[in-house]
């Protein structure tokens, strides 16, 4: 029984496996956060695009 428990063989395999899927999911949470962001900006462009068409509607009259 003591020689079952001494035996380290595969440890290794489960830190490794352990580091890989916390490096996983730090990849999708920095994969959504691109996602935040691009979509913060088309939105920002959008409702600047929006400000330029209604001052054009106003200056025309």
């Amino acid at each position: 029984m003591k020689k079952i428990l001494n035996n380290e063989r595969g440890n290794i395999a489960i830190f490794v496996l352990g580091l890989l899927i916390i490096n996983m999911v730090l990849f999708v949470f920095v994969l959504n956060l691109g996602s935040v962001f691009a979509t913060k900006e088309k939105s920002a462009s959008i409702a600047q695009q929006a400000s330029m068409v209604a001052t054009s509607v106003f200056t025309k009259r």
